[in-house]
């Protein structure tokens, strides 16, 4: 029996109410919260499978966002307005049923007009709310406390991990294992070689963003080593600039040969005009600067920060709350990074940055298999 029933509208708050949804199957396990999408099997009668699955449960969180008030059908008529609108149905079985009911609101809603809500539905404003704050910083601290409400009220929490029994982040532990070879290789006379050295920031880079990325999941509970990943970090950031330090230009030498090729014949006179000057000798490109605010082609919007080689980004919904995040690095006009989005998890992708630097394309894989491409504006 689900003893959590999560009431929301899918055009309304969805993000933030599948990101609820995983939080309580993170604190009570799957068998004990349902969603319909989720929950509902195929051939099913919805109505009855919904009604059903309230008049058993415990506690029904009705997720609120900014439109859930106001929202309107293809004819222009408010939805809650309509006796056969399915959030309706649900808050009034709900109402009428022996289930506590906590009302949340989400993405900014701080308070329930009474005055907008049909008659059989005006007991919600009775009961106590909990807010989400749409600011990262404080989600988890409130979802703590709804969690704690939600438990008094008889759902059986999860057996809580201690960090010494979830298990140490791998990422954090390769990124540590790729920074001693990085070291090892730093402190060997081949790292005279160019070509070594470039590959010594490869693998110095690939342990800054597994670091980075093993620090992510430790925020979010899913893995312990905090301290390894901080320490991989800290060791990525300062073996990636070491490497790039002891990244030397290769000079050109008489003869075409390059430094510690094979030496011009000492019996050849070379004639001094006809060598190349030193301007014409190739550079690497330098990388664009990326920072600041783009707009994607699906009208999300986008902050992106450089620093270096290294970028992070943040995607925004229409309504401003965080719906992804990720990083990687820059080379030139080319981005590679990696990302956790809430709602179709994580992936790796990469873009092309315009000569400009007022536009990017490229292309995205998610951890699913998923692929899709990207296009971003400024």
């Amino acid at each position: 029996m689900s003893a959590i029933f999560v009431s929301y509208r899918r055009s309304g708050a969805k993000h933030a109410a599948y990101r609820l949804r995983d939080k309580l199957r993170h604190e009570f396990g799957d068998d004990q919260v349902f969603l319909d999408l989720d929950n509902i099997p195929a051939g099913a009668r919805f109505a009855d499978v919904i009604r059903d699955t309230i008049a058993r449960a415990r506690v029904v969180v009705v997720v609120i966002g900014p439109d859930w008030l106001d929202m309107r059908d293809a004819d222009g008529r408010r939805r809650l307005d309509d006796p056969e609108d399915w959030v309706r149905q649900e808050v009034e079985t709900a109402l009428r049923a022996n289930v506590e009911v906590i009302p949340v609101l989400v993405d900014g809603v701080n308070d329930i007009d009474a005055t907008k809500l049909p008659a059989t539905m005006r007991g919600l404003v009775d009961l106590n709310y909990a807010v989400l704050s749409p600011s990262e910083t404080h989600w988890h601290f409130d979802t703590d406390r709804l969690m704690e409400a939600i438990a008094r009220h008889g759902p059986t929490r999860k057996l809580r991990h201690t960090p010494s029994r979830l298990p140490l982040s791998s990422k954090a532990v390769w990124s540590i294992v790729l920074m001693v070879l990085v070291v090892f290789l730093g402190a060997s006379e081949e790292i005279r070689d160019h070509e070594t050295a470039v590959g010594g920031i490869a693998m110095a880079v690939l342990a800054l963003v597994l670091a980075i990325w093993s620090l992510f999941d430790v925020q979010v509970g899913k893995v312990r080593g905090k301290k390894v990943a901080i320490t991989g970090v800290v060791l990525g950031a300062l073996g990636t600039l070491g490497m790039i330090g002891a990244l030397e230009p290769r000079p050109a030498v008489p003869g075409g040969g390059m430094a510690g090729g094979p030496a011009a014949p000492h019996d050849v006179e070379l004639d001094p005009n006809t060598l190349p000057p030193t301007a014409s000798i190739p550079r690497e490109r330098p990388s664009i600067d990326v920072s600041g605010p783009w707009t994607g082609s699906d009208d999300l919007s986008y902050r992106i920060e450089q620093n270096g080689s290294r970028v992070s980004f943040t995607e925004h919904a229409r309504d401003g709350s965080v719906v992804a995040q990720g990083s990687g690095t820059i080379t030139g006009n080319r981005i590679e990074y990696r990302f956790d989005s809430y709602d179709e998890g994580s992936g790796s992708g990469v873009m092309t940055v315009s000569d400009d630097g007022r536009s990017m394309v490229g292309r995205y894989t998610l951890a699913s298999g998923a692929t899709g491409t990207a296009t971003l504006l400024r």
